[in-house]
């Protein structure tokens, strides 16, 4: 039995959740207490600016406003369920509690 979980314990990882915490570790954003916080920061940054450029339209009007958050803005005929600020909340939960 302990054979077997040292066995699986030695493999050497493979997939994209590795390759992806290497990347991190090359940034110096695994290491440290406050590694999860350097990755959520980070993670918003490329969610905003991934929002930002993509403009998409269940967040962003056709004139390229932001969209108010449907809960927020009362009887607004613009509000959206997801708002702009989901892109870079959605990074930062990915990048720095999930990875």
């Amino acid at each position: 039995m302990a054979e077997n979980l040292q066995r699986i314990l030695d493999k050497p990882q493979s997939g994209i959740l590795p390759s992806i915490e290497k990347g991190f570790d090359g940034l110096g954003m695994m290491q440290g207490s406050f590694a999860p916080v350097k990755r959520a920061v980070f993670g918003a940054a490329v969610g905003y600016i991934i929002g930002e450029a993509l403009r998409p339209p269940w967040s962003h009007t056709s004139s390229g406003q932001k969209r108010p958050w449907i809960y927020l803005s009362g009887e607004s005929s613009s509000a959206t369920l997801i708002p702009w600020w989901a892109h870079p909340l959605a990074g930062a939960v990915i990048c720095g509690i999930l990875i």
